[in-house]
């Protein structure tokens, strides 16, 4: 992988902190509208850089976002900040 492809999955790895804070803010304030907003931009960036699992996650907190299904869209974020900690260390 070349460097630049490397500071780019860092990058991108990083911004994912800003998501999970974005999508904890939605959900306290019950924003379904911006959680399927933001599992819909992690379904395609996630594929985009390389990181299928995170696509996953966006097009669950998607669908869970349309359903206005707050325990699962809890559970997914949970889930979803595990993974970012895994995948920066």
């Amino acid at each position: 992988m070349s460097d630049s492809m490397v500071e780019l999955h860092a990058a991108y790895v990083k911004s994912l902190n800003n998501k999970a804070q974005r999508l904890t803010e939605a959900l306290s304030s019950r924003d379904f509208e911006a959680i399927k907003q933001l599992g819909h931009q992690m379904k395609g960036s996630g594929a985009t850089y390389g990181f299928p699992e995170i696509s996953e996650f966006g097009a669950q907190l998607e669908a869970a976002g349309e359903d206005r299904q707050s325990l699962v869209i809890e559970s997914l974020i949970a889930e979803f900040k595990q993974r970012v900690t895994i995948l920066q260390s």
